[in-house]
């Protein structure tokens, strides 16, 4: 070790002079480069760097470009926020679905038999969709969200949705009964409604999608308007499921206890 420590050590001692001035080179050349990035790089009040600027002033006659700067979408303290959920929670779409739940009793489909199953399908599709609406404004924060954030959440709550609700079907009936009713290719409600479901979802899902510019900036804004598009489907699929279900008469008698 000795060997190759006092070789090194009488190299440092002889040459001194020249490392350090390397050393010093090297540091005011770093610091050159700092300063060249501080003046041409690094942008001003208007998110202009000095470099743009020189630019212009040598070559005048280019066309200068305008920046765009896309404003930031509102974001909501937690009162605020807590304050905004309140108030969509009492939206038209969740006030409907409280004067369907009160109408659901009165709904007539030619049996007492006949009329607790199908009410009970009528109040599994209301009651599944509205917690999953509520799911999605209480438990995320959605003016923290991007666009395209906030559009995956709602497909996969959408795909939870859909499996709740068949899956509660399927057990309410029974197989026999769930593949005559909904699965029917032909008459079933999957079938009947497929058309509705699709505006239904592809509503929600086109207004989660666009730009934030369009509800100005704002995913609570944006929150409101799916509610809207989700209230006045829903009104739409409700009464097709009673005029599905009036199309089964006695055909679907021996399935029910």
């Amino acid at each position: 070790m000795d060997e190759i420590l006092k070789p090194l050590a009488d190299f440092l001692v002889n040459n001194y002079p020249v490392l350090l001035f390397i050393v010093a080179c090297l540091v005011v050349f770093l610091y050159i480069l700092k300063e060249i990035k501080e003046i041409f790089f690094s942008v001003d009040s208007r998110d202009e760097t000095f470099g743009t600027k020189l630019k212009y002033f040598l070559f005048f006659w280019l066309k200068k470009k305008k920046r765009i700067v896309e404003p930031k979408h509102v974001q909501y303290s937690n009162d605020a926020r807590e304050a905004i959920v309140s108030k969509l929670l009492i939206h038209n779409f969740f006030q409907s679905i409280n004067n369907m739940r009160i109408k659901i009793p009165l709904m007539q489909f030619g049996s007492d038999k006949k009329n607790k199953v199908f009410r009970d399908i009528i109040r599994i599709y209301i009651e599944t969709i509205e917690k999953y609406a509520e799911t999605v404004l209480k438990n995320y924060k959605l003016d923290e969200l991007t666009t395209t954030k906030l559009n995956q959440i709602l497909i996969e709550e959408i795909e939870k949705s859909r499996y709740e609700i068949y899956n509660k079907m399927r057990i309410r009936l029974g197989d026999a009964l769930y593949l005559k009713l909904i699965d029917d290719p032909v008459r079933g409600i999957k079938a009947k409604n497929a058309i509705f479901m699709e505006i239904f979802i592809s509503g929600v899902l086109l207004i989660s999608s666009q730009a934030m510019s369009v509800y100005d900036y704002d995913n609570y804004e944006r929150a409101s308007e799916m509610l809207t598009s989700m209230y006045i489907s829903l009104q739409v699929i409700v009464r097709n499921f009673e005029s599905v279900f009036k199309d089964f008469n006695g055909e679907i008698d021996a399935y029910l206890n």
